[in-house]
């Protein structure tokens, strides 16, 4: 169906468009002195074969609670909530959409003795682990009770975890590989995601469904899945804490790709001081103010003695500089000089581009781009599912549209580099707007009760459906991340990509919220009388499935006389069509704008 991929959409754009790194002053290296491993030897080429297997496992870390919560829960739950509550629990998927707000705090606060993004790797995984194994049979508990405020609690902090370690990671994945090879992190990024959210999702929401393994896994029938949320839940837990244990062996050269950049908001635009193997200045930056030797706490206080030269230690220090260019250890120096930097300044240099004329408009674009096909994307496939589709089809259609997807984005990506990358953009809208009228069309038209031996038509048109629409938004999704990669500031390191990555996601996330809630509202019930010639009750019919029914414990049955979904689907169908109008000359003109005017 047409809303199966749009779960998946919900992770950050930097899987097609690159890396993110969370400093504003911090880039992956293209020097030959500065990247000791850069030397193409077959010892590093075997380490980073490993270094890549190692992200690919960190990220597929990271897929699972997130197809836990934005993928399998939901359609779970939904058998006896509300569609209030299923759009309370989507409230859990907000923080990877906001994870740019705690960012430069992982960047700048970190043990440099444990390492730089190990110091935060380490006690997230730690922490995922730890509490997926002992609130396994309490989660189980809760999913199968529907208790929506202590389920949604519960994934808002795992995807929390994943949130702030992915942070992390991809600032470790460009220091982990050598300098050749960076490059391939996003491609690592890529696999380990989609293979942990397909793992969670598709895997698990199979395996979990009675119907699916009694009919294809099992010799007689049982009343439950093979899989449980709880045996999940240890599985993996006990994976995180083994694979976080091991991790401490794994020694981090965590600055040998990165520049650094200091001085003022205005130099931080332009400077990337860079040092040679003797890790002496190149780009005489500190213009010889003072010279020390001797090492540097974590901190970043000298610990032994300086020579003066031209300003003094005390005047620097009110300065707020605790440490040189030039001096101590490698690490020592990159990681004084990240602390020196501070969270303060990261924050205003993010804050200046957010209040740039262009970002405002841009932003207005994302944010509302996705309200025309929010309806019947993020609510079609319950409505099938009320009509008698199984989950079984519903992992099909996963199935389906994970291979065609990767199809899909080389693609859009050969098209959008080709030109102006909204001009696809544009066509994908339209595309998804006018799959968003059909789907819903579809929804209304199929036969309840219909299996896919009784009504073949309708099952390939759900398959039809979900792969145009995956390959629309997939069009949407890598057009937009071409242009951003196009804008950005690359003396921001990945933090403005990310800015707009987080725009954009939240251009998905806040609406369905609401959407789920409004269609509660706007659906109307009436209990019907049994054995009274059909005449309607005075009686309530709740919207949760799983609550008390004063209108069935009456012998009455509820029967939906106003769905809500049909009016709020095409009422936004042609909402989006008017933003779309309002936005194709918007959209011209960011395109064609100069790039200063991109820049804070």
């Amino acid at each position: 169906m047409a809303s199966v991929n749009m779960h998946k959409r919900s992770r950050s754009s930097q899987q097609m468009t690159g890396m993110e790194e969370g400093s504003p002053f911090l880039s992956s290296s293209t020097s030959t002195e500065w990247d000791p491993n850069s030397m193409g030897s077959s010892d590093t080429a075997v380490t980073d074969v490993f270094n890549m297997a190692l992200l690919v496992m960190l990220y597929a870390m990271q897929g699972v609670p997130l197809g836990l919560s934005l993928g399998s829960i939901p359609f779970i739950l939904k058998s006896q909530a509300s569609y209030t509550e299923v759009g309370i629990f989507s409230l859990a998927g907000y923080p990877y959409s906001l994870k740019l707000l705690w960012s430069p705090v992982v960047d700048t606060v970190f043990s440099a003795k444990l390492g730089w993004r190990k110091s935060w790797v380490l006690p997230m995984q730690m922490a995922s682990g730890l509490l997926m194994i002992f609130s396994a049979e309490t989660a189980e508990y809760w999913l199968e009770a529907a208790d929506i405020r202590s389920i949604t609690t519960l994934f808002l902090i795992f995807v929390l975890l994943a949130a702030t370690q992915d942070i992390a990671v991809d600032g470790w994945a460009l220091t982990l590989l050598s300098r050749k090879n960076v490059g391939h992190a996003s491609t690592c990024q890529t696999v380990g995601m989609n293979s942990g959210y397909f793992l969670s999702f598709t895997i698990f929401l199979a395996l979990n469904d009675v119907d699916f393994c009694n009919k294809y896994l099992r010799s007689s029938p049982s009343p439950k899945g093979i899989l449980s949320l709880s045996n999940y839940f240890y599985f993996w837990g006990w994976f995180y804490v083994v694979t976080t244990v091991l991790l401490l062996y794994k020694s981090e050269k965590p600055f040998h790709n990165t520049h650094i950049s200091t001085g003022s908001d205005s130099q931080l635009s332009n400077l990337e001081p860079r040092f040679d193997a003797s890790y002496k200045a190149l780009d005489k930056l500190d213009s010889g103010d003072y010279q020390g030797q001797g090492n540097f706490d974590d901190n970043g206080k000298h610990r032994s003695t300086y020579e003066k030269k031209g300003l003094g230690v005390n005047e620097r220090k009110r300065e707020g500089f605790k440490l040189p260019f030039g001096h101590g250890s490698s690490n020592d120096k990159v990681a004084g000089t990240i602390r020196q930097i501070g969270v303060r300044r990261m924050y205003r240099r993010l804050w200046a581009v957010l209040t740039l004329p262009n970002i405002r408009s841009l932003s207005f674009v994302l944010l509302v781009c996705k309200l025309g096909s929010v309806t019947a994307e993020a609510v079609g496939v319950f409505k099938l599912m009320e009509k008698g589709v199984t989950r079984e089809m519903v992992s099909l259609v996963v199935l389906i549209e994970f291979p065609l997807e990767l199809l899909f984005a080389v693609f859009a990506g050969k098209w959008a580099s080709r030109g102006r990358p909204f001009s696809p953009w544009v066509v994908g809208y339209y595309m998804r707007l006018g799959m968003a009228a059909i789907s819903t069309c579809l929804v209304a038209l199929f036969p309840v009760g219909a299996t896919i031996s009784s009504a073949p038509f309708f099952y390939i048109m759900i398959i039809v459906c979900g792969i145009l629409t995956s390959f629309a938004s997939t069009i949407m999704f890598v057009s937009q991340g071409t242009f951003f990669a196009r804008i950005s500031d690359s003396s921001m390191g990945g933090t403005y990509l990310t800015l707009l990555n987080t725009i954009a996601n939240l251009g998905s996330a806040w609406p369905r919220f609401f959407i789920f809630i409004l269609l509660d509202w706007l659906t109307v019930q009436e209990c019907v009388g049994v054995g009274t010639g059909d005449g309607v009750l005075p009686l309530a019919c709740p919207t949760r499935k799983g609550s008390f029914n004063p209108c069935t414990n009456a012998g009455g049955t509820c029967k939906i006389t106003s769905d809500g979904f049909y009016p709020l689907s095409f009422a936004m169908i042609l909402l989006g069509a008017f933003i779309g109008y309002l936005c194709r000359k918007r959209l011209s003109n960011l395109e064609t704008a100069k790039v200063d005017a991109w820049r804070a």
